[in-house]
């Protein structure tokens, strides 16, 4: 059973790629695992090891849709179902904390933001993962930008390629 000073372990303990991750067309909405090559969407799975050992349901998982100027992307550190933490690139919309016992706060889109397990005041976590978020104070202006300070953040040596990005202009 996920405990608060377990989650809190997971993201701090040092831990490295298992493998080498690619990014991948995949459908989206989330749940929705098969490949789909006609996808607007890319996502990228990795299993993260332990002192060398792989740690099966450990994973790192993003997501990146590759023709949004400004891009967008979405990084995730879950075990098993749980995100323990999910951070977000220019996000689109308006999010607001709606947490019993905290006062409301609206953080607006476009700006980067962090939902951490540790946070957030219920438990045990819904299915969803945390949904107390925080605005990143760190100027985050890029997709490899946002890839180092999640590798930081959740203590994981290794590198990620940046997902594909090739804007599309309106018609």
């Amino acid at each position: 059973m996920l405990t608060r000073e377990l989650a809190e372990s997971l993201i701090r303990l040092p831990k490295a790629l298992a493998g080498l991750p690619k990014w991948s067309r995949s459908t989206l909405p989330r749940g929705k695992t098969e490949s789909d090559p006609t996808s607007p969407w890319y996502t990228l799975a990795a299993t993260l090891a332990v002192d060398g050992q792989p740690m099966p349901g450990l994973e790192l998982r993003a997501n990146a849709h590759p023709h949004h100027e400004p891009q967008r992307l979405q990084m995730l550190l879950q075990v098993g179902a749980v995100v323990l933490e999910r951070v977000s690139l220019r996000p689109t919309h308006f999010h607001t904390n709606k947490v019993p016992g905290r006062p409301r706060t609206r953080l607006p889109p476009g700006i980067p933001r962090r939902y951490s397990i540790l946070t957030d005041p219920r438990w045990p976590p819904s299915r969803g993962g945390p949904e107390l978020g925080e605005m990143i104070i760190e100027p985050l202006d890029s997709a490899e930008a946002l890839i180092r300070y999640c590798l930081s953040a959740w203590a994981i040596d290794g590198d990620l390629p940046a997902p594909p990005f090739s804007p599309e202009l309106p018609l």
